[in-house]
């Protein structure tokens, strides 16, 4: 002990539990099978050891039908809720050369020694005092957070997906894999914060996402539309890029701050919140980051939250070409300073 129960099908998060104690393992076994029944149609759990201050590194595989296989490096996915990750990065700041290169040896080998072909990733614990790493599972697809991975490498991934699955052969090397500065990517989800990450619905009466040097969005939806609770929650991925990590820390923050959303509950002050932080800031952070500190998902005070949305609502419909006040006529964006200010409108280098 401790020991993690998981289900042998399961994904998300959805099917885990934590067991410090032997007495609790039989009502794990039995909540986490049942979850995993309803979630994924398949009862079957397994356990495996627990590592509380664990760093989770991933590293994304290319595979054809020739059996040749390269890794395209790793993914830091320790910033996660409910065993679900939120924010990502590339490259890792847990790993020196020395690991990342262990790392990357053991997913192609993994690759390898499953015949697998086409795009992967392996993922790994990390313990964060020792250095050890663990095998965790192997996702055989593209993942939520594969844009960091296109960013730093200028590479397609989806395009190489279908070309492999087409029967191409890889026309690059290991030693072609290069990366370029450091990418970040934060989820957007349709959920309350202060309230456990609690999924929120309604209508998106405003969604004007940010632009400027180094940001991509990747969103399904689209101002307007109804939100509901038939499909995951996650609305986008904002993906800021940088020459390092501080730069596109700082790119990320300034997107986040330039993203009005209206009409729907979402986890952007969180987002905020998160990468800022000392400790996520340092690189120095691990999976219980969340969980370690209550002021990340403490709701604001209410006198201030009400003067907030009083103002972003003015400024909306200031946008939209309405007065707001009397003796007080139409502002556009560009007329107003403040956080809703977008960015410059540039492409990555």
């Amino acid at each position: 002990f401790p020991l993690l129960v998981k289900a042998a099908a399961g994904g998300g998060g959805r099917g885990m539990r934590v067991v410090e104690r032997v007495q609790d393992l039989y009502p794990a076994l039995e909540s986490a099978s049942r979850e995993a029944a309803s979630a994924f149609g398949d009862g079957r759990v397994f356990l495996e050891q627990y590592i509380p201050a664990a760093r989770h590194v991933e590293f994304q595989v290319l595979a054809d039908s020739s059996g040749n296989t390269i890794h395209l490096l790793e993914r830091e996915c320790s910033v996660q809720r409910r065993y679900q990750k939120v924010i990502e990065e590339t490259p890792s700041p847990a790993l020196d050369q020395s690991l990342r290169n262990k790392m990357a040896a053991s997913a192609v080998a993994m690759a390898k020694s499953a015949g697998y072909t086409n795009a992967g990733t392996v993922e790994f614990l990390v313990d964060a005092q020792t250095g050890d790493y663990y095998f965790l599972e192997m996702n055989a697809r593209i993942q939520v957070e594969h844009p960091v991975t296109e960013e730093t490498l200028k590479l397609d991934m989806v395009e190489w997906q279908t070309r492999i699955a087409s029967g191409e052969l890889i026309d690059f090397s290991q030693d072609d894999i290069r990366p370029q500065g450091h990418a970040l990517e934060c989820r957007i989800y349709a959920e309350d914060p202060y309230d456990n990450f609690a999924p929120a619905t309604g209508q998106l009466l405003a969604w004007r996402p940010p632009s400027g040097m180094g940001i991509r969005l990747d969103s399904g939806v689209t101002e307007g539309q109804e939100i509901t609770a038939y499909y995951d929650s996650m609305l986008a991925k904002l993906v800021a890029w940088g020459t390092d990590r501080q730069t596109s820390i700082g790119r990320m923050l300034r997107a986040l701050e330039s993203f009005p959303v209206l009409g729907v509950t979402t986890n952007l002050p969180f987002l905020i919140r998160a990468i800022s932080h000392p400790e996520f800031q340092s690189g120095d952070y691990d999976t219980g980051f969340i969980g370690k500190y209550q002021e990340l998902t403490s709701p604001p005070e209410s006198a201030s939250l009400s003067g907030a949305a009083a103002q972003i609502a003015e400024r909306f419909w200031q946008s939209a070409g309405r007065a707001s006040g009397k003796g007080r006529g139409a502002a556009t964006l560009q007329d107003m300073p403040g956080p809703w200010q977008g960015l410059p409108k540039s492409t990555l280098p």
